[in-house]
């Protein structure tokens, strides 16, 4: 076989290469816009699951915390809660986030959390905020939207850029900018609402 030949044979394997591994990247980058929707999704089927069983919308951890230590301040909890019923411990996860899966659902703590989550829950609302990436701008565990004005997303933990994804009350979950996170979180619907975030 000719060098020229030899040549073009490696030209096209790179060339090759170079197109499938820009198709993975771009693929792959779908799949992360397209998960966390996917789990906040499920953390709102595992709550109406968990709200169904104890039949108290109001009081959803009334029953969990009768046998259990309970700080509402720990978003942990809450998700503890989500994963006994029905929501997957690599649901807890953003694939954009470095952070590790919990090995089980009694060793979940916050660093095995990707999303924050409502102390005060309320389904039903399609304005109020259940749960949301982590990437929250906040200087505190728990926010309390009565007193405290939510600024946006904090674009230096890596998730999402300078957007998050929210899931509200009504089950439904949307990607949103600083300013839309702001305005949402001001609506007369959160005015009770308190955020533990991990």
């Amino acid at each position: 076989m000719r060098r020229i030949d030899v040549l073009g044979i490696l030209f096209g394997v790179v060339v090759l290469l170079i197109v499938l591994l820009a198709f993975a990247a771009k693929r792959k980058f779908k799949g992360d816009r397209t998960e966390c929707p996917y789990h906040l999704k499920m953390a709102y089927v595992a709550y109406e699951t968990a709200r169904s069983d104890f039949g108290k919308p109001a009081g959803l951890l009334d029953k969990y915390t009768q046998s259990r230590e309970f700080d509402h301040k720990q978003p942990e909890v809450f998700f503890r809660l989500l994963c006994s019923n029905g929501l997957g411990l690599a649901e807890t996860i953003c694939p954009l986030d470095n952070r590790r899966v919990a090995v089980s659902v009694p060793t979940l703590v916050s660093s095995n959390l990707s999303y924050f989550i409502s102390a005060s829950p309320n389904s039903g609302d399609p304005y109020r905020i259940l749960a949301g990436n982590r990437n929250i701008a906040a200087s505190k565990r728990l926010i309390d939207l009565t007193t405290n004005r939510i600024t946006g997303w904090d674009a230096s933990q890596g998730l999402h850029r300078a957007n998050g994804f929210l899931l509200f009350g009504d089950g439904s979950v949307g990607q949103v900018s600083a300013s839309e996170l702001s305005r949402r979180a001001g609506l007369p619907s959160n005015h009770t609402n308190v955020l533990a975030v991990p």
